[in-house]
């Protein structure tokens, strides 16, 4: 008897978009796992990094173990977006509301901006940026890293025409 070990996820890596590994063993009729969310099945789904063992019994009693690695990607979640300053949009003209944003992650990223006209895209590099042409309304802004990784998104926020 052998203890084998199917990959039914065809990853190893957890990362913000992988968040589970399911894994099936075979070679007997008992199974119990080192760990996971049904260790005594005899496939179970794996959360988080570790060397799993799985120990496979047949029906005469002899037992054969088998391992496997599950790694967790060292890429991180963006952190919430800082609304660092919002420059009110005054009569003329009325879509020249700013809103400086800050705690970008490193390297390239897209910004998500939710607002009064829809959904608006930016792409940029960079800690801070400067989202101009803003009317009256409530707005969210959300990024996303190059591994596909999103921040939470901004509480909302209003812009609100400044008459003089």
């Amino acid at each position: 008897m052998t203890a084998s070990i199917t990959n039914n996820t065809g990853i190893t890596e957890l990362t913000c978009l992988q968040t589970s590994i399911s894994l099936t063993a075979a070679g007997g009729s008992a199974y119990s796992w080192s760990g996971g969310d049904s260790p005594s099945t005899a496939t179970n789904t794996f959360t988080s990094a570790g060397t799993y063992t799985v120990t496979v019994t047949d029906a005469d009693g002899c037992t054969d173990t088998n391992s496997i690695t599950i790694t967790a990607s060292p890429e991180v979640t963006p952190g919430e977006i800082s609304v660092l300053s919002i420059t009110q949009p005054t009569c003329t003209p009325l879509v020249n509301g700013k809103c400086q944003l800050g705690n970008l992650p490193v390297g390239s990223w897209t910004l998500y901006q939710e607002g009064p006209n829809g959904i608006a895209t930016y792409s940029g590099s960079g800690s801070q940026y400067l989202v101009e042409n803003l009317v009256d309304g409530s707005y969210r802004f959300q990024v996303e890293n190059p591994s596909g990784c999103k921040s939470p998104k901004t509480g909302p926020f209003s812009i609100i025409m400044v008459k003089y």
